[in-house]
């Protein structure tokens, strides 16, 4: 013979059920988003200096933005050359393919702290552009009249 549920062990089971389904929602909407993430293209840029490009900066390919620059780092050594340091670039997925081996990128400065300098990329013809291949710099339209002067 079964003994029938009193009040508490029935909100106890509710509230049970309850925790138990916001954790597994949480815990499936993680999984998503990290597949979102490792799905992202990633390239590094070499340049003569940041000029202003952070953390977060906007990538943007013919003007449309495409992804960010997820780090910033001076690289030391002789391998380093004219170009020390090295931003690394986030690309969506659906930006990739319009990505070529041509790629040239240049960093717009911006002008702190009111905006942040840009990454402009510019791509025609040739293979594609492989994961994790690292492009140089031209140099910023801004520094170029600047040194002009």
């Amino acid at each position: 013979m079964r003994t029938p549920l009193n009040r508490l062990e029935r909100i106890t089971g509710i509230f049970v059920l309850v925790v138990l389904t916001v954790a597994l929602v949480a815990l499936g909407y993680g999984v998503r988003r990290a597949a979102l993430v490792e799905k992202r293209f990633t390239v590094f840029l070499a340049a003569p200096g940041a000029i202003g490009a952070a953390r977060g900066s906007i990538v943007r390919l013919y003007g449309v933005p495409v992804g960010t620059v997820t780090e910033v780092a001076i690289v030391s050594g002789d391998t380093a050359g004219k170009n020390p340091v090295r931003l690394t670039l986030q690309i969506q997925p659906e930006y990739v393919p319009m990505l070529r081996a041509d790629t040239t990128a240049t960093i717009s400065a911006g002008m702190a702290p009111l905006v942040a300098a840009e990454i402009l990329l510019h791509s025609e013809k040739g293979p594609p552009l492989s994961f994790g291949s690292t492009l140089t710099a031209e140099g910023s339209p801004a520094r170029r009249v600047h040194e002009r002067a």
